[in-house]
């Protein structure tokens, strides 16, 4: 087995990981990884095989995150048994619908379409302080593990469109013009920053370089490249990259996963 993941804070590397677990081995493997590893936004096809391949990734803006829709249009997938997940705080409506016709674009066949619900780290949206006491990592693991035993069983089902379909253009419109110069709009990076430069590490986009603008000490610059992900203002140890509407100064990142591991 297979598992590609995308992950800003470790949700969805989290599920692939107890996919495997419970499927009884299997490999976990990032997709911002392969799409490096291919060039990034290439036209070369990454193929994909196995007994079971499966696809797991958060939902942004009622959308399938950018990263994925890129590995999706890349990837020729060889297996009798493929599926996906989408993991999301809130709600994931046309996010079912949006994978549904990629995958019929791309000539994907899916046997199973799930989805988990898991603690959300877009500070602009949710109270993250709220949200981290309310995820306890016992209710993260049995969120992970109910869908992964879906998973290890070769399930299926979850493959048809829903009643938001409709509604999935207006989704994909609002996804690209939230999406459009988001780092540039959103972060700030205070004074404290102390230039340790994990955030340029954690960031899967390579969309964080660092200067001296300003005439101040290395800051981290973003590169209008952003995937969107918060990895960044989550994963900084100093918490000083600040986010435009952030509720509070909270932050989330899955307890089972090390920071930085995209």
């Amino acid at each position: 087995m297979k598992v590609y993941y995308f992950t800003g804070t470790g949700n969805s590397r989290y599920i692939a990981e107890r996919i495997c677990a419970a499927a009884g081995g299997g490999e976990a493997l990032s997709i911002a990884e392969a799409l490096r590893g291919q060039g990034g936004a290439g036209t070369s096809d990454i193929v994909l095989s196995g007994d079971a391949v499966g696809l797991v990734f958060p939902v942004y803006w009622l959308c399938v995150p950018a990263p994925a829709i890129q590995f999706l249009r890349r990837v020729r997938i060889e297996s009798s048994y493929i599926f996906a997940v989408l993991n999301y705080g809130g709600i994931a409506l046309t996010a079912h619908d949006h994978l549904l016709e990629i995958a019929r674009e791309r000539g994907i066949r899916l046997s199973l379409l799930a989805g988990c619900r898991m603690p959300d780290n877009f500070a602009p949206w949710y109270d993250l302080e709220r949200m981290n006491r309310r995820f306890t990592a016992d209710k993260i693991q049995a969120k992970a593990d109910r869908v992964a035993s879906r998973v290890a069983a070769r399930r299926k089902g979850g493959t048809h469109a829903t009643i938001t379909r409709p509604f999935l253009y207006y989704s994909k419109k609002r996804a690209a013009r939230e999406a459009l110069d988001f780092d540039k709009r959103i972060f700030r990076v205070e004074a404290h920053c102390t230039g340790c430069g994990l955030c340029a590490q954690a960031c899967p986009a390579g969309n964080i370089r660092f200067g001296t603008e300003g005439g101040t000490g290395p800051r981290p610059v973003f590169g209008g490249a952003c995937w969107c992900c918060l990895a960044c203002t989550n994963t900084c140890p100093v918490n000083a990259i600040r986010c435009k509407g952030e509720k509070n100064k909270a932050r989330y990142y899955n307890p089972f996963v090390t920071p930085i591991e995209n």
